[in-house]
């Protein structure tokens, strides 16, 4: 599953996008199929950022350049800000600050999840690449919201961290989606331009490839050449 050139190993882990074949930029998958989902709903930002091409191929290196430390930077110096208004909470500096004693809070390499009597919640880094092209890091991340009052109900959001070594990491919104029952609804799109405007699309999944990983089309060459990752279009 995991892929790329052997070059790769070499680079430095501020110049992802310099060792990329093709012109293309490297990503550093930390959760596939969560990459795969975020592909095909911002696949038109995708392709502009040419973190994929237009096969569905990515490059990425073949040892993990990133960081360990992921899901306690998610509880610790995560601003929630970006789903106040949804968590229904007071404004505090970080997701940590929210808890309670009671609280179940897990944290992993690369990701974290937090579950109260009043809502859950999982935060996973789905990719590192250089997002915006200034030669530096940058983190793709995956949230996910469940309200227990809710129960049919989630929000999925689908976050940019241009300064993931910022004491408070405060991320872009690239896109917010509903998940109720077998729908999505996109709320806000903004993986094009930086806060362009709220757009809400409503489609069935099954439909349009835009919450689901491809069931298929990975492929991998010889690993003594250049391997790349395929996503099914």
């Amino acid at each position: 599953m995991k892929r790329l050139c052997l070059a790769a190993v070499l680079c430095s882990a501020l110049m992802l996008s310099a060792c990329a074949p093709h012109g293309m930029r490297m990503v550093d998958t930390k959760d596939d199929a969560a990459f795969a989902a975020m592909y095909h709903a911002m696949k038109p930002a995708m392709l502009k950022k040419e973190l994929v091409d237009a096969k569905g191929n990515w490059y990425a290196p073949v040892v993990s350049l990133g960081p360990e430390d992921a899901g306690m930077a998610f509880l610790n110096r995560l601003s929630p800000k970006f789903c106040n208004a949804d968590l229904g909470e007071p404004a505090v500096e970080s997701f940590r600050a929210m808890t309670t004693p009671e609280d179940e809070v897990k944290a992993g390499p690369w990701s974290a999840s937090i579950r109260t009597q009043d809502w859950s919640l999982k935060l996973q880094l789905t990719a590192v690449t250089d997002w915006n092209g200034d030669d530096r890091d940058d983190w793709l991340v995956t949230c996910r919201l469940a309200l227990v009052k809710s129960p049919a109900e989630s929000k999925e959001y689908f976050l940019l961290f241009t300064d993931p070594e910022a004491g408070v990491l405060e991320p872009f919104v690239l896109m917010e989606r509903r998940h109720m029952f077998s729908r999505v609804s996109v709320l806000a799109d903004n993986s094009l331009t930086d806060f362009s405007g709220a757009v809400t699309v409503e489609v069935e999944q099954g439909q349009v490839d835009v919450t689901q990983a491809p069931k298929r089309g990975l492929q991998k060459f010889d690993a003594s050449k250049l391997k790349a990752s395929s996503l099914s279009n």
